[in-house]
């Protein structure tokens, strides 16, 4: 886990990665409230930020930090959260403020290591595609985790015992040996979280182990075949 500085505050928190919508604003260092919501991240994350901001009295533009996950996880969830920093930042709201992010496979990890302590392990999340997003600690060739795609079919491969954090979607079959570790944003109330496992971002975005690829498109003319239903391409 990368070490970072501690945010000042008011801090506000932003966690679309999981099946909920977690927001939570830290005035002060004993002083935090937090909101959860099951509902579409494009509804909740926006109905949270204003429902915390109002209750504490916080005006948007007097925030110091604003922290969000960068997954991995719901890539809509994600995205809608990066894109709302994105334009409050253009649109001058967010005049004070130091953007920082952290891994929804690391706060799984510090959530690992408080209630169940193993001296190594894998904290894992379904990546779709017939792959897991993985991350071992501690790294056998660093000493620094960094996140990996294991096939689905190599999952006995996975140095184990194997976490999967609540709250997320799985397609993969699930091997019976995993267990399960609870996913709660709320553990960033601790500053020795927040060291561990923020970082600074210039510019929001969702997590992405691989750069996108593209498909080129070739051009073709369609000519209906006699007799046939459908037309055909015709390649140059």
């Amino acid at each position: 886990m990368k070490s970072g500085p501690d945010p000042a505050f008011p801090t506000l928190v932003i966690d679309t990665a999981s099946q909920q919508t977690v927001i939570g604003l830290g005035v002060a260092e004993t002083d935090w409230t937090w909101c959860e919501n099951g509902r579409e991240s494009g509804i909740s994350l926006f109905e949270g930020v204003a429902g915390l901001l109002k209750s504490t009295e916080t005006p948007l533009g007097r925030l110091v930090t604003v922290v969000f996950c960068e997954g991995p996880g719901s890539l809509l969830g994600i995205r809608t959260a990066a894109m709302a920093l994105r334009t409050w930042v253009a649109g001058g709201f967010l005049p004070e403020a130091t953007l920082m992010t952290y891994s929804s496979l690391d706060l799984a990890g510090i959530e690992i290591l408080r209630t169940s302590p193993q001296a190594s392990f894998t904290a894992a999340l379904d990546a779709r595609r017939q792959s897991w997003f993985c991350l071992t600690h501690p790294e056998q060739s660093s000493g620094r985790p960094s996140i990996r795609r294991i096939p689905a079919a190599a999952s006995d491969g996975i140095t184990g015992p194997v976490f999967l954090p609540e709250g997320f979607p799985i397609w993969n079959p699930r091997p019976e040996s995993w267990k399960t570790c609870r996913y709660d944003p709320r553990l960033l109330e601790s500053p020795g979280v927040r060291q561990r496992i923020l970082r600074p971002v210039d510019r929001p975005d969702a997590f992405q182990l691989e750069s996108p690829t593209y498909q080129k498109w070739t051009p073709a003319i369609s000519r209906v075949r006699p007799g046939a239903n459908r037309p055909e391409e015709v390649r140059p």
